[in-house]
């Protein structure tokens, strides 16, 4: 991501959510509400017309198959896993690398005793701050952190924004893992690790045989090559049956681990078509 340039794909993300809400099947329509407000005007524009939406789906489900599902079942399962958090007394929440997710706003109601952590680049933030300002939600319950990744570890800038290591954190990681590498996301759950016991971590994942060998899996090489072009490529994977593993030798335990077939029974039945082959979501504790 160029320095002075907010994420593509955080805007891409949060159009699929606006898309989403219009879905007639109430177990199937996507719960942010907030998204189609904190989008541009050219997309906010287009999400008013149902033909155009239509059209947008029929482009996307043949350029990049099962992604609108993808993010409908993490939407879902995102909230679950906040609302829950939250509701046993999650006296912190960080969502890393905030993008355009509302439930600070969506769910402020339930998160009156916890304090909220947005942590995102500078462009994308501000990008992000400007929305919301435009659209007239409230912030000032939440602490932005902006993070220059390529010279700054999100920790370290927590910390300097009042994060505290002595109590319950839930943390959220939502659409950003797959952009980074081993070393980043193994700095981040261990630093998840040394925090009080409760706390958590929630992290959607592609398969490693995605990034080394995306001629495996249909359609995938043709996501692989339009996100080089726009200088956001998936960088990092791992696999289904390594995850306990992984997050263990991490510090971490494994809490849950859904891969597409558990996404596609719990979250889109009924739906034509299923989020891709090689995506997973998992929730990590600390022992």
């Amino acid at each position: 991501m160029k320095e002075d340039k907010y994420s593509f794909t955080a805007e891409a993300s949060a159009t699929f959510r606006a898309i989403g809400t219009y879905e007639k099947d109430e177990k199937l329509r996507n719960p942010d509400h907030l998204a189609e407000r904190l989008v541009s005007d050219k997309y906010k524009f287009a999400l008013k017309f149902g033909l155009l939406r239509r059209l947008g789906l029929l482009y996307a489900g043949r350029k990049f198959p099962g992604l609108y599902e993808g993010h409908l079942s993490r939407s879902h399962h995102y909230d679950k896993i906040v609302k829950e958090g939250l509701s046993k007394g999650a006296e912190q929440y960080v969502i890393l690398g905030a993008g355009l997710d509302s439930r600070p706003y969506r769910l402020a109601n339930q998160a009156d005793n916890c304090r909220i952590f947005e942590v995102d680049h500078p462009a994308t933030s501000k990008f992000k701050r400007e929305h919301l300002r435009l659209a007239g939600i409230k912030t000032d319950h939440v602490t932005y952190v902006e993070v220059d990744f390529t010279k700054e570890k999100a920790q370290d800038r927590l910390l300097e924004e009042g994060f505290k290591k002595d109590v319950r954190t839930l943390f959220t990681w939502e659409g950003v893992i797959m952009y980074l590498n081993d070393e980043a996301v193994t700095d981040v759950l261990k630093f998840v690790a040394s925090l009080p016991s409760g706390s958590s971590i929630t992290f959607d994942y592609f398969f490693e045989d995605v990034i080394t060998n995306p001629g495996k899996f249909s359609e995938a090489e043709v996501q692989m090559d339009y996100l080089k072009k726009i200088n956001e490529p998936y960088t990092f994977g791992t696999n289904l049956e390594d995850m306990e593993k992984y997050v263990s030798d991490r510090g971490l335990e494994l809490v849950e681990n859904l891969g597409p077939d558990d996404l596609n029974s719990r979250y889109l039945k009924g739906h034509h078509r299923g989020v891709v082959a090689w995506y997973g979501i998992a929730q990590a504790k600390v022992h």
